[in-house]
C-alpha cells in the first residue's frame, strides 16, 4: 500500500516495477532502432511506433523514453480492464435494445464488405455504431473518476482550492447532468451529437470526458471512442456474428449466427 516504506512488500513492489520498466524500455529501444530503417513515417504500423513519432503541436518535440514508458504502461495496464468493461456494457445494452442491435448489424453490413477487416476509414462511416459506443461510455464510464492536482490557488464556487490540492472529478455526475443531456438516465445513442445536432450546447467537450482532456492522451483523443480499430472490432465482430438476448434484467445470452455444412460455415441472416 505504501511502496515508499522499507517493508518486505515495498521492496518486492520496487523490484517488480524495475522489472516491468526494464522490459518496457527494452521494447522502446528496439522500436526506436526499427524506426531508423523507415524512409516514410506513413510506414508506421503499430501503436508504439506511432507514439514514438508523435510530436507536440506547439514545440514540435517528440516524447522522451520516460513519457513513452508512461503511455505504454497506460495501454498495458489500464487499457485491458477498461476495454473489457466497456465491451460488457455495450453487449448488455445491445441485448436490452434488439432494434439498436439490428441497426448496428445493418450498418456494419452496409459499410464493411464481406471478408474485410475493420479500418479507420470504416470507423468514420459507422456513424450510428460509434454513437452507440459513445452512449455506452456516457452511461457507464469505465473510469468513473479523474484525479487532478491544483497547480495554483483557485476558487471554485466561492471555495478556495489551495495549490497542491488533489481534486477528484466525478465523471458519472457530469454524464448524468440534465444541463447537458436530455433524459440523462436513458440509453439513447441518438442523443449523441453525431446523430442528433440538437444535443444541448456545452461550454466545451468537458461534458463528455470518458478519455479525459489531458496531455497524456495525445493519440487516443484524436481517434477516441473508439480509440483503435482493434478495440472497436471486439464488440462489432461479436454483434455481427452473434445475436444477444436478455434472460433477465441483469443477465444476457448470445446465439451463434452460424451453422456448419460439409463445405464449412455459412452465415445465417
Amino acid at each position: 500500500m505504501f511502496p515508499y516504506l522499507n517493508t518486505s512488500y515495498a521492496v518486492n513492489y520496487k523490484k517488480q516495477i524495475e522489472k516491468v520498466n526494464n522490459t518496457v524500455y527494452s521494447v522502446i529501444k528496439k522500436q526506436r532502432e526499427a524506426l531508423k530503417e523507415l524512409s516514410d513515417e506513413f510506414q508506421v504500423t503499430n501503436l508504439l511506433a506511432s507514439l514514438l513519432m508523435t510530436k507536440d503541436e506547439e514545440t514540435g518535440d517528440k516524447m522522451d523514453d520516460t513519457q513513452i514508458r508512461d503511455e505504454v504502461m497506460t495501454f498495458m495496464l489500464a487499457g485491458h480492464e477498461t476495454t473489457g468493461i466497456t465491451l460488457n456494457w455495450c453487449l448488455l445494452e445491445a441485448a436490452r435494445h434488439p432494434e439498436m442491435q439490428q441497426k448496428i448489424r445493418d450498418e456494419l453490413n452496409s459499410v464493411i464488405a464481406h471478408g474485410n477487416s475493420l479500418s479507420y476509414d470504416h470507423l468514420e462511416k459507422l456513424t450510428y455504431t460509434k454513437c452507440f459506443i459513445q452512449e455506452t461510455l456516457r452511461m457507464y464510464p469505465a473510469a468513473p473518476a479523474l484525479g487532478r492536482q491544483a497547480v495554483e490557488d483557485n476558487y471554485l464556487h466561492g471555495y478556495l482550492i489551495p495549490k497542491g490540492t488533489n481534486v477528484f472529478i466525478d465523471i458519472n455526475v457530469i454524464h448524468k447532468n440534465p444541463k447537458y443531456w436530455d433524459e440523462p438516465y436513458e440509453f439513447r445513442p441518438e442523443s449523441q451529437p453525431k446523430v442528433n445536432s440538437t444535443k444541448k450546447a456545452t461550454p466545451s467537450d468537458s461534458s463528455d470526458p470518458p478519455l479525459s482532456s489531458q496531455p497524456s492522451t495525445p493519440l487516443c483523443r484524436e481517434k477516441s471512442l473508439p480509440a483503435t480499430p482493434s478495440t472497436s472490432s471486439q464488440p462489432l465482430s461479436l454483434l455481427n456474428s452473434f445475436m444477444f438476448f436478455l434472460l433477465s434484467s441483469n443477465t444476457f445470452l448470445f446465439l451463434l449466427k452460424l451453422f456448419f455444412t460439409s463445405s464449412g460455415a455459412e452465415s445465417v441472416n
